[in-house]
Order: structure tokens, then sequence, then C-alpha cells
């Protein structure tokens, strides 16, 4: 039992593991995104705020502040990411630099998430490792619906925003981007959402954070109104009534996308929009190339119902900054890796035929120029629904990036690289830095990785002490198991090893050598001829006849005897055994049967001698013969 009090003793402690945490479960579907993209204030106008009083310097013995972002050129565009949760910024940085004419370029700004509530501070100490003044994507999403969001919850963002850019770190900040879709808990609640954009404008000015700037990012609107989700605003509904734009009762395709979440040009800094490819037709599970001009299509709704003009009415049209906040091509391959690889083209081809539409395209940076920034969204997701057992990976700075810096080296100088920094600095200190609310000064919470769990590498990635454990659990418990097998067998040859060495017939009890008897006459009658005085009945008339006989205790008989102790036959009969050894051929059986016939036999004639001797005794006159004498007589 010890094998298996050890083997329950791990899986205890497995379980109770403090790290060991519970797999999350996969609640978001393919489209949630959680990520913002990145900004510099408008080409030839000052950057929004610059009338607000600027910070007072930092204290003595804050972290010294680093250089801000230069300033962008005429035409710049400025590339950005948001990682996975097993890649970290300087490592992007070094496989994007891999090539002589990218040997200095660094991505210009990272990707962040803040839930609300908030449950983990973002890992922006990641940005000092980088050795750069890269800005900050901080998108904020909420877990809980807008008419539950408070006041303090904004206040909070923003004096973390005004922290940051006293340290001068750039913050381009997307407050519950995607908001036009239906599966997010926030999505299409427009009475709402624009209240609450426009206060926590107001409270970023408040609290002076003047190089923050708030980038209103929706979700392209090609699927729209994404009816079938649980989100969708319901009929009857004041949201459903703003969502309805073309007054027809109804959501549908022609349905403005974007125009019920607008809240005014003052209160928007940058404009974003999320644009995927991720297939031909749903459900997405077969690779495909997309189209020659998908992306501008898509961007400009050129084949939407409602023909909504994303770029034209809200970057161009109002003389605004734009991200394209989120953006990749999906190639799907099974969770299973021994499954059949999906149909399609190669992931190489699905891909660089994608970031050719723009990325690397100097005519589309050209034409569309206030696209100032692209993000990319290095993630790996677990397909749901109709898309489950698929992963769809958009990365392009992975196993793509060779192919990747190929082509955008032929277009980098139309790109802007962060300033690489001299020395190494701190910019945030999660063990220090505080965030002040209505409710005072709070102290931040430990750091941790920002908020990708829900991917399927940052899952693994986080735990991975979990997983080895798990496998060296399995692994002794295997060997414990073999070493129990093999021993019981060792133990089962050893026996019958043994059994095939012993004699081949012994008695149980009756001979203390375990052999038989050479001949008749070696036969000890007083040890197996037990029973025959016990058949004969004494009276007051035959004491005297007593002397004559051995005592009681020469014939050594037992008071009780039991099976070890009777003779062979007597034996078999009262217990039911076998009263010989195991034997290993047809050749020890018919020898071990003989002599077993021959004992029997011998023992038989001594037994009826006995009794004529035993009746002689008691009628000495009555025949010559007392052999002969017939049983009932002798009764």
């Amino acid at each position: 039992m010890a094998p298996q009090a050890l083997a329950l003793a791990a899986l205890v402690l497995l379980a109770s593991a403090p790290w060991a945490s519970a797999a999350p479960s996969a609640s978001d579907v393919l489209f949630k995104r959680d990520p913002p993209p990145l900004d510099p204030p408008p080409v030839g106008s000052a950057p929004p705020n610059t009338s607000l009083p600027q910070p007072d310097p930092p204290p003595a013995g804050s972290p010294p502040v680093i250089p801000s972002l230069p300033p962008l050129v005429t035409a710049s565009v400025m590339l950005a990411a948001r990682l996975d949760g097993s890649d970290l910024p300087f490592a992007a940085n070094s496989r994007i630099s891999g090539t002589d004419r990218l040997r200095s370029f660094r991505l210009a700004a990272f990707d962040f998430v803040q839930t609300i509530p908030e449950t983990t501070v973002p890992a922006f100490q990641q940005l000092d490792t980088t050795l750069t003044n890269a800005g900050i994507i901080l998108s904020v999403v909420p877990k809980i619906p807008l008419s539950l969001i408070t006041s303090e919850q904004l206040q909070s963002i923003s004096s973390r925003c005004a922290l940051l850019n006293s340290r001068n770190r750039t913050i381009w900040l997307r407050f519950a981007q995607d908001f036009n879709t239906a599966w997010l808990v926030y999505g299409q609640q427009p009475s709402k959402f624009v209240g609450l954009w426009k206060q926590l404008h107001g409270m970023l000015k408040t609290a002076g954070a003047t190089k923050t700037f708030m980038v209103w990012s929706a979700f392209e609107g090609s699927s729209y109104p994404f009816l079938g989700y649980q989100y969708t605003a319901k009929p009857g509904t004041e949201d459903f009534r703003l969502l309805d734009t073309n007054k027809n009762g109804l959501l549908d395709t022609a349905d403005d996308p974007y125009a019920p979440f607008w809240p005014g040009d003052e209160f928007v800094d940058w404009v974003g929009l999320s644009i995927y490819y991720r297939g031909e037709k749903f459900p997405w599970r077969d690779n495909a190339i997309p189209g020659p001009t998908a992306f501008v299509d898509i961007l400009t709704g050129t084949k939407f119902v409602s023909k909504a003009n994303f770029y034209g009415t809200y970057a161009s049209g109002r003389n605004k900054s734009m991200m394209i906040s989120e953006t990749g091509a999906v190639h799907h391959t099974p969770v299973n890796v021994t499954s059949r690889p999906f149909p399609g083209p190669t992931e190489l081809a699905t891909k660089s035929a994608w970031w050719r539409q723009f990325i690397t395209n100097a005519d589309f940076i050209s034409k569309y120029s206030s696209i100032r920034m692209i993000s990319l969204h290095e993630v790996v997701w677990k397909g749901e629904g109709e898309e489950a057992g698929t992963l769809l990976d958009y990365r392009v700075l992975g196993s793509m990036v060779a192919d990747f810096r190929t082509d955008f080296a032929q277009v980098v100088d139309r790109y802007q690289s962060a300033a690489m920094l001299d020395t190494f600095v701190t910019t945030w200190n999660p063990s220090q830095d505080s965030v002040t609310t209505e409710n005072g000064t709070q102290p931040l919470p430990p750091p941790t990785d920002q908020d990708s769990s829900d991917s399927l590498s940052g899952w693994l990635t986080k735990r991975w002490g979990t997983f080895l454990f798990a496998s060296i659990l399995l692994l002794t418990a295997i060997f414990l198991l073999a070493s129990l097998l093999i021993s019981r067998f060792n133990r089962r040859e050893e026996a019958a090893a043994a059994a095939a060495s012993a004699p081949p017939l012994a008695f149980a009890g009756t001979f203390s050598s375990g052999t038989l008897p050479k001949s008749e006459e070696d036969v000890d009658d007083t040890d197996t001829i037990v029973g025959v005085r016990r058949h004969r009945r004494y009276d007051s008339d035959s004491t005297s006849d007593l002397a004559s006989w051995p005592s009681m205790q020469s014939m050594r008989m037992p008071s009780s005897p039991d099976a070890s102790q009777l003779p062979p036959m007597q034996s078999m009969q009262q217990t039911q055994q076998p009263w010989m050894r195991p034997v290993s051929s047809h050749s020890q059986l018919r020898q071990h049967t003989v002599s077993w016939a021959s004992s029997r036999a011998s023992l038989a004639s001594t037994s009826a001698d006995l009794e004529s001797l035993d009746e002689q005794a008691e009628h000495p006159a009555a025949t010559s013969n007392p052999m002969q004498l017939d049983r009932h007589q002798r009764a």
C-alpha cells in the first residue's frame, strides 16, 4: 500500500498547490479584442490638450525622466504590437531588427490591457527593458456593463495616465474598444458609452494627463449589426432606438455601424479601427488568401450595404490621426497536432498577402496619410463554437518574421522608430508607484503580466509549473507501479522454483522429514493409526486388560486432532486439500500415485490386524482364529 499512499499524497499536493490555478474558461469568443494602438499629435497641428497646465516636476527621489517620443515627420507611421503572454517587448524588438536596414529600428509602442474592475496591474515596467522611449497603448476593457462603472474607477485610470505622463511615457488610451460589437458585455450600449467617454475625457484634463490621447476605436462593420450574440441590443430599448440609424424599426446591415457611438469632435483625440482577415466565409476554418483590395474595402466600407466609410468620415474627414488598432490575417491549425491540417494555402501565403496590402505598401501609406499607427495583433486564440478545435494564429513576428522583415525593410524609411536610450531608466516601479483616487492615495497591487491568459500560449506559459509537476508526478506513479509489479513477479518465480526443487511427496504434519517411509515396516503405527482405539468400548470388565496396551500418552494421539496431524487419507477427507506437493511431470505423478496406493494398502492391513488383536483380548476363548470374527459379533 505504500506506493498507493505516496501517489495519493502527491495528488493531494498537486490539487492544493497555490500555483496550480484552475485553467481559465474560454469565455471570450473569437472576436473579442483587448488591445490598443499608438498615437502622435496630428500632422501640422499641436497635439490635443496643449492648453492644459503641465504637471509639476517629479519630486526628489522619483524615477528619472526619459526623453519623450520625437515629433513625427510628415507622412511617417508608427508600428506597434500587442504581444502574447509568452512574449516580451525587448524580444519582439530583437526579432524585427535582424537585418542591416532594420538594425536600429524599434517598435514605437506596446499594447497593455487594464480591466474594470481592475484585477491586475499592467506590466508597464516591461517597457523599461527595451531601453527606448516607446509609448503605451492602454486598452481599458470593462468586464461589467457600462451602467455599473463608477467615477472612482475612471478616476483611477486618469491618475495612472497622469503619473506615467509625468515620466514622459506617452499613452494612447482606448476606452471600451470595439464598442459596436455584440459579444462584449459593454457592447452596443451607445447611451451609456458616450456619457462615460466624456466623463473620462474631462478627468484626464483635470489630472493634467497632457500626453494621453483618447482613441475612439471601433470594430470594422462588415458583419454589423452582429445579430445573434448575447449582448445584441434588444428592441424597445433606448440603445436599440439609437442604433437603428435608418429608422426602419430593425437592426440590419443598412444601419451605420459607427455613428451612434460618436461623442463629438472635441472629445476625441484619435480614431481607430480593428481590421482582421478571418477567411472567406463563416465559420472561418478553411485557410484562404485575402482578396487584393480586402483591407481597403473594409477601411472605406466600399462593399458595405450601409456604405459606412470609416476613414473618410472620422479620419480624413475630421482631420483626426488614425490608428489601425488591431490587425492580422488568421491561419487556422488544429488544436490536436496529430490531426490533418486544414485545407487552403500556407501560412506565409495568407499573411504576406495581407500585410503587403497596407503595412509594406508605400502607395497605401502615401494615399491614406491620416493613418499614423498600425498595431500588430501578435496573439494566438483558441477557437470556440463553430471554430472549436482550432487555433487562430495572427502573428507575423513569430515564424513569419524573416519574410516580414524582408518586405518591411523596403518601406522602413516611412516608419517612425522609438528612440534608443543611453542608459537603463525606471519609469514604472510596481512596488512603489501608487495612484490617487477619490478615496485618497492607494498602493497598487503587485504587478503581473498583461491580460493575455485567454490566449493559448499565454495560458500555457503562466502554468508551466503545474505541467512540470504533473509530469513528474505521473512518471513517479508509473515507476512505483512498475516496481510493484516486478516485485510480485519475482516472488512468484522464486516460489515456483522452490516448489520445483522440493521432495516429490510429503504428508502434512505426519512425518517431520516431509517424505514418505521407504517401506511398510518403517510406519509408526502409534503415529499413523490414530483412530483405531477410538472405536473400542471400555467397560468395567475390561479395565484389567488395559495394562497390556500402550498408554494413551504413548499413543501420542492429540486431544483435538486437526488436519495437519491426521494421516494422509483423513487429512484429505477433512480439509479437502491435496496431500501431495505439486509435481512437475507425468512420470512424477505416476510415481507419487503408486507410492500413495502402496502406503494406503499397508495402513489398511495394519489396521485390520490391530482390530483382530483387540477382539481377541476381549474374547480370548471365542475362537482360535479371532481375525475371522464377524464385525457384528465383535461389536
